[in-house]
């Protein structure tokens, strides 16, 4: 089960908007949906590509334990690139 989302290495937009719009759908799930996750990564990353972000990438994807028992937070570490106005 996913508890939460954390995102690092975010400069443009805010962490917490990114979560609501990607991600809230697979927090509180019953079970993690890797499928849905990938999903979710992917239009992600194709909104950096919108916004000229061309190069931006996912470094690390981490689930870490809880307190809780089989629950995990999910850690992205992003790295955005350099920013392309064509």
């Amino acid at each position: 089960r996913l508890e939460s989302v954390r995102v690092e290495g975010v400069t443009i937009g805010t962490p917490d908007k990114m979560l609501k719009k990607w991600f809230s759908s697979l927090i509180k799930q019953s079970y993690i949906d890797q499928d849905k996750l990938q999903e979710q990564l992917s239009h992600l990353l194709a909104w950096y590509q919108h916004q000229g972000y061309l190069q931006a990438q996912i470094l690390r994807q981490e689930f870490l334990s809880t307190e809780k028992p089989d629950t995990y937070e999910l850690v992205l570490t992003i790295d955005e690139g350099e920013q392309r106005i064509l």
